[in-house]
This record gives C-alpha cells, sequence and structure tokens, in this order.
C-alpha cells in the first residue's frame, strides 16, 4: 500500500499531473480465531474449495488421529456448518485435495491414509455428499502428500503423490472411465519424499514437478517432457535442512513462477528466483524465526498487485504472514496467531465473499479448525482516486482538509494526499 502525493498545476485545457509516492506499510490486520471446528482428532490437511457449486468457499479438513475426512459447508454469512464425515478409515491422513476428477462439473475429494498405504478418492454425487471410488493405490508406502493436476493435457485431471518410506514420486493417469492408470514412477530417490506440486517453470505448455523431501534436504524440479515421462534436472537445493514443503507462485512479477520451501529443522523460509533458464537463484531467508514453518502458501492480503507470504508454525503455534515489498524482499507483519497449537496447515481463501484474502488453519494438538478473516477495508477517500496516467480536461475548484479555493488566473492548484490501492 502506498501513499501518493499528487501535486500538479491544471490548466482549463489539461495538463498531466506529477506524482511522487511515498512508501508506507500495508495496514491489513486480521480478526480473532474464528473456530470452525474444535473436534477434528488430529488436524492436519486444510483445503478449500466450493463442493456444493453455492460460489462459496468450503472447508474440507482430515483428522490424522481419527482417520477422519470431513467437510464443512460455508453458509454464505460467515458461519460454516457442523462437520460432515465423508470418511473415517483413513488413519493418518496427512493431506487432502479437492479436484474435479471425472469432468462432471464438481469437485471431487483426494485423500490418503499413511498407515496403509492407500489413495483415495471420493465422487462429489452433486447432493452434498460423496461415494468412495476404488482406491487408486493401495502400495503407496507411507503415502504423505496427494495431489491432482491435468499433467499429460488430455482435459482430465491426473494425481500425484509423494511417499516417505518408498522415496517415491508418482503420478497415477487417468483412464477417462473413472479410474486410474498404473502410476509412473518419476523417481524413486526421493528421500522421505513429503511434498509435490505443479507449476509450468520452463513456460513450455505442460505442468512440470516440484518436489520436497526431507531426508535428503531437498528441492527438485522434474520437467514435463510433454510425452507422459519426465527430467529430473539438477535440483533447485540440496541444503534446506529438512525440507518439509514446496510450493510456486511468481513473487516478483516477472509471469514466471517462482519457487518457495521451508525447513523444519532449521526454521527457514526460503525462496529461489526463476531464471528463466531451468535455474534458480536462492534469495536471502523470508524468515528463520519461525519454529517448525511446516507450510507456506501466498495470497495477495492487501490487493497491491504481488503475492505475499503465509507460513504455519508447528512447534511455536503460530500463524505469520509477510508482505511482498516487490523489490525481492518480504517484511514480517505482526502475527496473525500465537494460539494455534500445533499449526500443521494454513491456507488462504476469500470465505465471505468480500474481495479480500482470509486465512483458514488446521492445528493438530487442539483439535481445531479455525479462520481469520482479513479485515482490511478502503478508505472512504479511495473510491475516486486519480489515476497516475490521467490527464485532467478542467478543473476549477477542490478543497483540501476543509478548505476551498478557487483561482481567477485560468489554472487551479492542486495537492491532494490520498490513499491509494494498487
Amino acid at each position: 500500500m502506498k501513499w501518493i502525493a499528487l501535486f500538479g498545476i491544471l490548466f482549463v485545457f489539461g495538463v498531466e499531473l506529477t506524482v511522487e509516492t511515498i512508501d508506507e506499510e500495508p495496514t491489513v490486520t486480521f480478526s480473532e480465531k474464528k473456530v470452525i471446528s474444535s473436534t477434528i482428532d488430529g488436524a492436519w490437511s486444510v483445503f478449500i474449495a466450493d463442493l456444493d457449486n453455492d460460489g462459496f468457499e468450503d472447508v474440507l479438513t482430515t483428522g490424522t488421529n481419527s482417520g477422519v475426512i470431513a467437510w464443512h459447508r460455508n453458509l454464505g454469512d460467515s458461519s460454516f456448518s457442523d462437520t460432515i464425515i465423508i470418511s473415517d478409515t483413513f488413519p493418518g491422513a496427512v493431506s487432502v485435495y479437492a479436484s474435479d476428477l471425472d469432468n462432471d462439473g464438481w469437485k471431487d475429494i483426494l485423500s490418503l491414509s499413511s498407515f496403509n498405504d492407500t489413495i483415495g478418492w471420493f465422487l462429489n454425487n452433486g447432493d452434498g455428499t460423496f461415494t468412495a471410488q476404488d482406491p487408486v493405490s493401495v502400495s503407496s508406502d507411507s503415502v504423505f502428500c496427494v495431489y491432482a493436476a491435468d499433467i499429460d493435457g488430455d482435459g482430465f485431471n491426473d494425481i500425484l503423490s509423494a511417499s516417505q518410506e518408498d522415496d517415491s514420486i508418482r503420478v497415477f493417469y487417468n483412464d477417462l472411465a473413472g479410474s486410474f492408470e498404473e502410476p509412473l514412477i518419476v523417481d524413486s530417490s526421493v528421500i522421505e519424499a513429503n511434498g509435490v506440486t505443479v507449476s509450468d517453470l520452463d513456460h513450455d505448455g505442460d505442468l512440470d514437478i516440484l518436489t520436497s523431501s526431507y531426508g535428503d534436504d531437498s528441492i527438485r524440479l522434474y520437467i514435463n517432457n510433454n510425452d507422459r515421462t519426465f527430467s529430473a534436472q539438477t535440483p533447485i537445493s540440496t541444503t534446506l535442512n529438512g525440507a518439509i514443503t514446496v510450493y510456486a507462485s511468481d513473487l516478483n512479477n516477472d509471469g514466471w513462477d517462482d519457487v518457495l520451501a521451508t525447513g523444519l529443522a532449521d526454521n527457514s523460509v526460503l525462496w529461489y528466483e526463476n531464471n528463466k533458464d531451468l535455474t534458480f537463484t536462492e534469495h536471502p531467508p523470508i524468515s528463520t524465526d519461525i519454529r517448525g514453518p511446516n507450510s507456506v502458501k501466498t495470497g495477495d492480503f492487501d490487493k497491491d498487485g504481488f503475492e505475499d507470504v503465509l507460513v504455519a508454525g508447528y512447534l511455536d503455534d503460530s500463524i505469520w504472514w509477510f508482505h511482498n515489498e516487490g523489490n525481492g524482499s518480504f517484511v514480517e507483519m505482526p502475527k496473525i496467531s500465537h494460539t494455534s497449537n500445533g499449526a500443521k496447515n494454513a491456507v488462504v481463501g476469500d470465505l465471505n465473499n468480500d474481495g479480500y484474502l482470509d486465512v483458514i488453519v488446521a492445528s493438530c494438538y487442539d483439535d481445531t479448525l479455525s479462520w481469520f478473516e482479513n479485515l482490511y477495508e478502503l478508505a472512504e477517500d479511495e473510491e475516486d482516486v486519480i489515476d497516475e496516467e490521467e490527464t485532467i480536461d478542467s478543473v476549477y475548484i477542490f478543497s483540501f482538509i476543509g478548505i476551498g479555493l478557487s483561482l481567477a488566473t485560468g489554472f487551479t492548484l492542486i495537492y491532494l494526499l490520498k490513499r491509494r490501492q494498487s
């Protein structure tokens, strides 16, 4: 957010304004914790998606102790339904995802049981209920993360997974008939693989794979060859102590996704700039003060056009955000929460449809699913901000701090101080 000082002489026939910008930190604040549920035994993963197609984002979560996969219907008035159990037979459920897997226009649910080595999915019936389908896999040894995306470009979403015990990254291609093919093993040497996501990091039109792995402190990239095979690249990092999560986002607005990752063992949150040639530049840490940074996401909380960074601190029960300054640096902002006991995951989404991104958290030690409302509001005088490029044809009178002025010499002198939202 910036304060814009506008100074100019506006003739009857019009001149352009001279603009000076004065930096100021954003004024975003978040509400106190709003509890959606406090009975999710071992609440671990959280995901938001509009599951009933009513225009409001619903909230999915898992209970790793209870084996529960559940959702909470967004009622549209900043409140949520009671817990709706989809399944209670997924012990060690540490990941959940929603995606339309059968192309019927309704988002289905994908989850896992790390204790049973199982990846399962549930068909959205379109009436608020879900039907368990044949497992995608029952042999993904200690599977820890699932994700869905159209990897082969056939218009149907495929499934990706990361498994800790067999160190494997797998892709299960959608057979277009309601089930999934035998897996393609992308790599079986990703030691204690715990994270997988996708992004088109080489700008060739298909989705590449990013992984994190705790056992070898690595963030890895696999380029999609567009023939259902992948080529491993030089690791983006092999020194991220206890790499626990990876995420892709364009942090510098150059049109290319960069890479974010966290190290659970050294409390580091790092970003790697995409050099646009399959290499990445490691920047100074965004933070090394969060104890057990277990998840990282991005979202433009102050609507200045740059993606800010959200981190959940598992060992200090905290939720942090960092303002993107737009120059490759990030500023630590006041904590969103320091009472999310065992914060495992935090995600970003607009739950109340007010146009501002809120924060949703799963915390395992207090069995709680909660959200924090983004309270940022436009100042009254922002509605009529003059554009920096605007030329004004004629201005005769203006007011500044309650004083009116009209000059008889054919021009008007204006000095305006306004808050401008980028």
